[in-house]
């Protein structure tokens, strides 16, 4: 939701597609809502774009990410709208002959090194003989991912051979009747259920545990070109491997290189992000993964004073509205994650949470924590 308010901020008429009963369709900032649900056919989803008729999508989860990748490959560019459509994705989210990459772990640790950016050595595993050779060469701890998997997951970190066995053997494994309709109960997460019709089989890759301090970048660009560029450190987060709850804007050039080679590869549009480590040795900025849509951090204005959604904007309609303001270089808890680190942790004691004054109605929904001051500033 603080994505959607922020676009409005800097002149980008929203229109959003969520699940019934979602905060956004109460939101004044929101213009249009319709009607989404992950398990719909791409179909509803091609429908719902024609209805809409936007000049770009941005895309807020993997999920709908790789729907978008298979709409663009499922258009018939002679049939009706079928040449917009599949324009206005590439415009969106860039050259189609990548798609598929973004989504490979293995792929992507393959292309950094190719360009010479430092990354953790990365292989696919095929069985468990691989694993154990990959191990041996590797070292322990480990750290096995699946494609096709976000918000942390489809990641596990291995400290002994039989913890890699254990994870690679559920990572690899076709989803579940039963742990899908647990996640669809218990989560109201339904995202699980065409996988498990399809009896889909994750590819699974090791990588070499980097010690260090998380960071993130998220990006805005336009045709292999960054257009602005905020780097974060993570400062806490929901567990070693889920989303960031404190964060402060940082600058860091092997990180802004990194970025810069990748998106200009791959031909990257739109807005993405990038995760990365700082090595503990030398902090040397380790890139870990891609995340090819719009992350949590897009709306914060970079240390250089450049602001993503401002530029992207001016990408788009050909001039450079207003910045929304300077950076803030204090730590942010982020909203609306709630800071879930106790109050004593060193990191938290200081950390502004971040609430959206401009908009009462998000102001409003904020989580409470004792874990992080209010600034109105």
């Amino acid at each position: 939701m603080r994505l959607a308010l922020e676009l409005s901020e800097v002149g980008f008429t929203v229109e959003a597609a969520c699940p019934r009963g979602s905060q956004l369709e109460k939101m004044p900032f929101v213009k249009a809502s319709y009607r989404y649900h992950p398990i719909a056919p791409v179909a509803l989803l091609r429908k719902t774009i024609r209805r809409s008729a936007p000049m770009l999508l941005v895309p807020c989860d993997d999920y709908v990410r790789r729907q978008l990748h298979e709409l663009y490959n499922t258009t018939q560019s002679d049939k009706a709208d079928g040449s917009w459509l599949k324009a206005l994705i590439a415009r969106s989210l860039g050259q189609p002959e990548h798609f598929a990459l973004l989504y490979s772990r293995y792929d992507v640790g393959s292309l950094a090194r190719e360009l010479d950016i430092p990354a953790p050595p990365t292989a696919a595993i095929g069985d468990r003989s691989v694993l154990m050779t990959q191990i041996a060469t590797l070292g322990l701890p480990a750290v096995l991912k699946s494609d096709w998997s976000w918000a942390g997951g489809g990641v596990f970190i291995a400290y002994s051979n039989q913890e890699a066995l254990r994870a690679f053997h559920r990572l690899s494994a076709s989803h579940g009747i039963l742990r899908t309709l647990k996640r669809l109960a218990v989560n109201r997460d339904p995202t699980l259920v065409v996988p498990c019709l399809r009896r889909h089989r994750p590819v699974v890759s090791i990588q070499r545990f980097v010690p260090g301090r998380p960071a993130n970048a998220a990006v805005a660009c336009w045709q292999g070109r960054v257009l602005a560029c905020v780097l974060v450190e993570v400062l806490a987060s929901k567990g070693p491997k889920g989303p960031a709850t404190v964060v402060q804007v940082i600058s860091h050039p092997g990180m802004s290189r990194a970025v810069e080679v990748m998106v200009e590869r791959l031909k990257l549009s739109g807005l993405c992000g990038f995760d990365f480590v700082l090595s503990a040795e030398d902090d040397t900025a380790q890139l870990v993964e891609i995340n090819p849509r719009a992350t949590q951090t897009c709306y914060l204005i970079a240390a250089d004073g450049k602001d993503l959604l401002a530029a992207l904007y001016g990408a788009l309609q050909a001039s450079q509205p207003t910045p929304r303001g300077p950076p803030r270089r204090e730590p942010l808890a982020l909203d609306p994650m709630e800071v879930a680190q106790p109050s004593g942790d060193r990191f938290v004691e200081g950390a502004i949470y971040d609430i959206p004054w401009n908009s009462p109605e998000l102001a409003a929904l904020k989580p409470t924590s004792r874990a992080a001051r209010v600034d109105p500033s």
